[in-house]
């Protein structure tokens, strides 16, 4: 786990990566099923979700925005901000991540960590 406001920095960046990234969901939808729209009519957004310890991604029309995907029968509008949830990234205690497993019927056998301990890597075993 981190500093909220410091995810949010991060998946918010300055230059416009995550942006990007997100955008490009708009993207690979209009190349993959011939899907109508405007990857530049949305605005990314990034959301820390308290209680779910998470950050949440989404797209916010500018302006009004429709997507249509004739070969799946959608044709939708959206109204200026309405907002597309294309993404969650779940963040971890080790007290979570323990309960996770035990609840899956595994034991955690091994926590690493990164000298600051922002980046955990779990080991678990089956009893």
């Amino acid at each position: 786990m981190k500093d909220p406001a410091r995810l949010v920095a991060a998946y918010d960046d300055p230059e416009g990566v995550t942006a990007e990234f997100d955008r490009n969901v708009l993207r690979v939808l209009a190349r993959a099923l011939d899907a109508e729209v405007d990857p530049d009519g949305w605005a990314h957004e990034a959301r820390w979700r308290t209680p779910e310890q998470w950050i949440e991604m989404h797209l916010r029309a500018v302006g009004p925005q429709r997507i249509a995907v004739p070969s799946l029968d959608i044709d939708r509008t959206f109204a200026d901000g309405e907002t597309i949830h294309t993404e969650i990234s779940a963040k971890f205690r080790r007290e979570r991540v323990e309960q996770e497993l035990a609840t899956a019927g595994l034991d955690l056998t091994h926590w690493w960590t990164d000298t600051a301990g922002d980046f955990a890597l779990s080991l678990s075993t089956k009893p």
